[in-house]
């Protein structure tokens, strides 16, 4: 496997030890997805236009016609509409489709992990944890085709990693959806939150940020620092297990 092609940025520092520019990363982590990430069609960093609609002259009085919702908003009245997921129903891997708030329209490649770990011994269940990674090379349909059980990027080493550097808790199913949280750094304190469901045969994920402030993306391929307030900065939704 060529390790070389991976590396998950977990708060403020790379995972990655080597030089070469990793094209890949954690969606779990303080990076932006949208160097090289784009929807099918579209050229490399290129943002997709959404769909325009014929608009008639206003006339006086008239409201505004209501502008069609892009992306990220549409996969949120998915996730309104949808139905509990199970620990059954993300068992394995899946392909997907991801989308941030700060820019809506760009598909970004996804590739959602399941892991189970026997934390507490025969007696009682198996911990689940879940993984969202993206890809930086290739388009929005990179991880489509991806063989993950030859794993040539490497993601389920770095997922792997970051269960063991306990920067992920296990996923709960308490309150009847699947949750789980993620600290970066890890300092014990939350920095993200992440829950599953089901809606239109898919798999959808949303991510909420509590942080507020500036926080740095960075890995091999640049830094940004980006002023950060917290509510819902992710979607992805999942459509074919591999």
């Amino acid at each position: 496997m060529n390790t070389k092609l991976f590396s998950a940025v977990t708060g403020f520092a790379s995972l990655c030890a080597t030089a070469q520019a990793s094209p890949i990363t954690a969606l779990d982590s303080r990076d932006k997805f949208t160097f090289n990430a784009h929807e099918e069609g579209q050229e490399p960093g290129q943002m997709p236009q959404q769909p325009q609609q014929p608009q008639e002259p206003q006339q006086p009085g008239q409201d505004q016609p209501t502008q069609p919702k892009n992306y990220f908003e549409q996969i949120g009245d998915w996730i309104e509409t949808g139905s509990n997921a199970t620990l059954k129903d993300v068992q394995g891997a899946w392909t997907g489709r991801c989308f941030e708030k700060v820019a809506p329209t760009v598909a970004n490649s996804a590739l959602l992990l399941s892991h189970q770990k026997d934390e507490v011994g025969p007696g009682f269940e198996s911990a689940t944890y879940l993984g969202q990674m993206v890809s930086y090379v290739g388009g929005a349909d990179y991880f489509d085709e991806y063989d993950i059980d030859a794993d040539t990027a490497g993601a389920k080493d770095v997922f792997l990693g970051i269960i063991a550097d306990k920067k992920y808790t296990p996923v709960s199913t308490e309150s009847g959806t699947l949750q789980w949280t993620m600290d970066f750094e890890p300092n014990g304190r939350i920095d993200m939150e992440y829950s599953a469901s089901l809606s239109r045969d898919f798999i959808v994920i949303e991510g909420v940020n509590l942080i507020n402030g500036n926080i740095i993306w960075s890995n091999s391929l640049r830094k940004n620092v980006h002023d950060v307030k917290p509510g819902v900065w992710s979607r992805c939704y999942y459509f074919k297990q591999l």
